[in-house]
């Protein structure tokens, strides 16, 4: 029966995934759930359709309770040059809190996360993205790290600050 659920569950991050990339999930020492109790994902989703999809399936997947943090980096070149800012918010209408690396961007990322309020946070360093994420997971939420890319390690560091938490 275990067997079976991993199969299935599998398959289904496979079906939100997109082609050919599914999300991943990470943690210490290989267990798929951190130490407190904080589930941390990685997915390729890089532009916003990816991420509204990406973010639909995690919260079909989690339930309506469930608090997911989404964490991006926009890196593709559409994104880098603000081509689909203006989609990020309704893209992440299923993020609890989402959380914009804006390093190496184009444009100011606050602007088009503005109609999000709080619940849209900037940081224009990885160490101040960290400490953002750091600062507001809690035990049972879900961190849906979302790139097309490497992220300057910001996936690892995350891991790590919330091990030493």
């Amino acid at each position: 029966m275990k067997g079976r659920r991993h199969a299935q569950g599998r398959a289904a991050r496979r079906r939100r995934a997109g082609a050919g990339q599914r999300p991943e999930r990470q943690a210490p020492h290989g267990n798929a759930w951190h130490g407190h109790g904080i589930a941390v994902d990685d997915d390729f989703a890089h532009h916003p359709t990816a991420i509204r999809t990406t973010l639909d399936g995690l919260r079909r997947q989690v339930g309506p309770h469930a608090r997911i943090l989404a964490v991006f980096e926009p890196r593709s070149n559409t994104m880098k040059l603000g081509t689909m800012k203006s989609q990020l918010p309704a893209s992440l209408e299923d993020a609890d809190l989402a959380f914009c690396h804006s390093g190496g961007l184009d444009w100011d990322a606050r602007a088009p996360l503005a109609p999000m309020g709080e619940r849209g946070q900037v940081a224009d360093t990885l160490d101040a993205l960290v400490a953002q994420v750091t600062a507001a997971a809690r035990p049972g939420d879900h961190i849906l790290c979302m790139s097309n890319g490497r992220s300057g390690g910001a996936h690892a560091r995350l891991l790590k600050e919330l091990q030493n938490q």
